[in-house]
């Protein structure tokens, strides 16, 4: 139960972290924004809301995407992982020399690893089933396939269908 306990306050913490940062986004194409929203993108809360998820939520991600890199079996959370820090570490670059005219992505990790997390405790990794099967049930696609190749042979045809 404790783990089950912390899998939801790491995922809670994350998709509220994306969050902050979709609204500071969201701020960007609403013409009459208030305030608010546009604060919510400045770059030092984007940076610490970065630092925030590396080092919460996103730390487990990180750590078992470095694992399975070194262990030469590359998976998703390297993939997350190798995005989130190197998203971080170009931002970190961009506002240590302004003078470079780069912009700052310190949002991006926050986004990353909210996804990541999503993915992790929602789809696969949460017990939830997979997340394309799910999405196949929403939709209502049917999976159909099967026949007679060369000689004979049964094959199997990953053809869907609708309905």
């Amino acid at each position: 139960m404790d783990r089950l306990r912390k899998a939801t306050i790491d995922l809670c913490i994350a998709w509220g972290l994306a969050a902050v940062c979709g609204l500071g986004h969201a701020a960007h194409a609403l013409p009459n924004a208030p305030a608010w929203m546009h604060a919510l993108h400045s770059v030092p809360l984007n940076a610490a809301l970065s630092v925030a998820a590396l080092l919460g939520p996103g730390r487990e991600i990180l750590a078992n995407g470095l694992s399975a890199l070194a262990a030469g079996r590359p998976d998703m959370n390297t993939l997350v992982g190798l995005g989130a820090g190197a998203s971080f570490g170009v931002s970190c670059v961009a506002a240590a020399l302004p003078q470079l005219g780069w912009k700052t992505f310190f949002e991006e990790p926050a986004m990353l690893l909210g996804e990541g997390e999503r993915g992790r405790r929602g789809g696969n990794g949460g017990g939830g089933g997979c997340v394309l099967e799910r999405l196949k049930d929403w939709v209502g696609c049917r999976w159909r396939g099967g026949g007679e190749g060369q000689g004979g042979a049964k094959v199997r045809v990953g053809v869907h269908g609708w309905g």
